[in-house]
């Protein structure tokens, strides 16, 4: 146990706790917490990495 007086500072962070689910008319596509951010960060990453030496 810490007293209240020694704690500087502190974080909270909120995630969302709903599990995944396939949705649309026939259920093609994933509805999941940061699946976005994950497949935004990998197209970024591969159109910077095959754009390398296509420069004039």
């Amino acid at each position: 146990d810490v007293p209240w007086a020694e704690i500087l500072d502190f974080e909270l962070c909120c995630y969302d706790q709903q599990a995944p689910s396939l949705v649309g008319l026939n259920e093609d596509f994933i509805a999941a917490a940061r699946l976005d951010n994950l497949l935004s960060c990998f197209a970024g990453t591969k159109a910077l990495v095959s754009g390398v030496g296509n420069e004039p």
